[in-house]
């Protein structure tokens, strides 16, 4: 569909009868894996050179380097998180539908959230730093939840580092009113 972005992607989920799939996608891969393994590396980066420098300068000895190196554990989290989110981006995919949005993500075990379209209350693009610097974007759909008979709380969440965000957000704001809903449109830029 979009090149690269879609070679992972896996068989639509199990659909209502008269529900099909408008759009699928995949966050855009350098960016979605940049986002999560740049989110500690400043930290990660800091500790190492701290260790590192605190090893040079006492010399060190058997037990002092096995301290360190469990010391370190902000550096083997940031390690892991990097690898793992090759893992989370195979995993992480997106599908609207006619009645739904569904997002289906996890490292170990996949997982299914979907939020109907009549439920929905607002869509907004999100673009911050990182988005901006690889070519993309976050929707964020903000809905409501129905709970305990007539009250009902707010939720929401993001599909994540889309290459071209602002169509799948018209796209969900006209699904949305054509459910019953009236969408509010918004940009975010941080």
């Amino acid at each position: 569909m979009y090149g690269e972005e879609f070679e992972a992607m896996g068989p639509a989920p199990a659909m209502a009868s008269g529900e099909y799939v408008i759009w699928k996608g995949k966050p855009k891969k350098s960016a979605y894996i940049a986002d999560k393994a740049l989110s500690m590396l400043p930290i990660a980066v800091i500790w190492l050179i701290f260790d590192l420098n605190f090893l040079r300068i006492a010399g060190g000895d058997g037990f002092l380097r096995m301290f360190l190196l469990v010391h370190m554990m902000p550096v083997w989290l940031w390690l892991g998180s990097a690898v793992t989110s090759v893992i989370q981006w195979r995993n992480e995919d997106y599908f609207i539908t006619n009645k739904r949005v569904i997002i289906r993500k996890g490292v170990f075990q996949p997982y299914r959230q979907t939020v109907f379209l009549r439920d929905v209350h607002s869509v907004q693009v999100h673009y911050g730093l990182l988005d901006r610097l690889f070519g993309s974007g976050d929707v964020y759909i903000n809905y409501a939840v129905h709970r305990h008979g007539k009250h009902r709380s707010k939720s929401g969440w993001f599909l994540l580092n889309l290459s071209d965000p602002q169509p799948i957000q018209e796209r969900i704001e006209l699904l949305a009113m054509e459910s019953g809903t009236t969408p509010i449109q918004e940009e975010i830029y941080h």
